[in-house]
């Protein structure tokens, strides 16, 4: 299995669901989403979603279902 090329083709895909400009894949760009906001625990993920609708939201969420691609929510 090539992990790289499977992560590739699941960042397309999400481009292409996700609504333009709400999408977020640079290294630079997710960094921030990626830590608890006590600075304890350090995550990892192919992008970020910043979905402006609960329409898009539930775009996105139900894609990733039928994908079976695990969301971890966060909001504050």
């Amino acid at each position: 299995m090539n992990v790289g090329a499977d992560a590739a083709k699941l960042r397309a895909a999400l481009r292409t669901v996700a609504e333009p400009g709400t999408w977020l894949e640079a290294e630079a760009d997710i960094a921030p989403y990626l830590i608890d906001h006590r600075h304890l625990y350090q995550g990892r993920a192919l992008g970020v979603a910043l979905p402006r609708s609960v329409a898009e939201v539930s775009r996105l969420l139900a894609w990733c279902n039928t994908q079976r691609v695990g969301v971890v929510p966060q909001g504050g």
